[in-house]
């Protein structure tokens, strides 16, 4: 069986529950705008340009950094080179964790996913999973003459806005990360975006990096082997037991 080479939307659960949540939202989209906690997911994969300027807080700005950027159902990977070296940041919630790669020298470092150690400092991430982040839906805008819409940021640590997409693609965040006196001001920029299906080796670690068999697995894979022992036991255990009388 030839496996799939590229990831697939997962198919959606519909509930009563979610229906009305959804209702709720869209109700309150033309009364007060619409709050999430997180950014809204994009619908589509997509690989993006980012261009990332910073000004510290004593009116400095950093070099500007350009990163790459690819996304597929949840799944996210940002690369660039930082002082002449190549990093990539890959964040797999369905894993909870984070793999931070140095492709020069085939390493790699396991974080979970919320831990601060796995933001890098170069490379600021509003949309991403380690800042806790309320988005509220201001206003119809655009950006570049696509149609965007404006977002207010609010969270523990960051401030600002931020533009997406009709269909959630980021394409703009303007305000500040950080807390007091270490807070800097930041604009992201996302071009060339191009929404099309991503490779599954994009979100993985290469076998031919150094510990690569000590990776966190997809919980799948142990979860159906967990399934299929637990299944096998219990038919072993009903082989081994006497018939019921009838009538029980």
């Amino acid at each position: 069986m030839t496996r799939a080479l590229f990831w697939k939307r997962p198919a959606e659960r519909r509930s009563p529950i979610l229906a009305a949540s959804v209702l709720v939202c869209l109700a309150s989209l033309v009364l007060v705008g619409c709050t999430t906690f997180g950014p809204p997911p994009p619908g589509p994969a997509y690989q993006a340009d980012l261009r990332i300027e910073v000004t510290e807080a004593d009116g400095q700005r950093r070099p500007v950094e350009f990163v790459t950027e690819y996304y597929a159902y949840g799944l996210r990977r940002r690369q660039t080179t930082i002082a002449g070296e190549d990093r990539i940041v890959i964040d797999r919630p369905d894993l909870q964790v984070t793999w931070v790669l140095a492709p020069g020298a085939k390493t790699f470092v396991e974080h979970r996913m919320r831990s601060e150690a796995a933001a890098h400092p170069a490379i600021p991430d509003p949309f991403g999973p380690r800042l806790r982040t309320r988005f509220a839906r201001e206003v119809e805008d655009s950006i570049d003459g696509i149609p965007a819409t404006r977002f207010n940021v609010e969270g523990d640590s960051i401030s600002g806005h931020a533009w997406l997409a009709p269909d959630g693609v980021p394409l703009r965040f303007e305000g500040s990360l950080g807390a007091g006196a270490g807070g800097v001001q930041v604009r992201i920029d996302y071009g060339e975006i191009q929404r099309t299906p991503q490779a599954r080796y994009l979100f993985a670690i290469p076998p031919d990096y150094a510990g690569y068999e000590t990776r966190k697995r997809p919980p799948k894979e142990a979860e159906d082997r967990g399934i299929e022992d637990a299944v096998q036991k219990l038919r072993d255990r009903r082989k081994s037991l006497p018939s019921p009388p009838i009538g029980w």
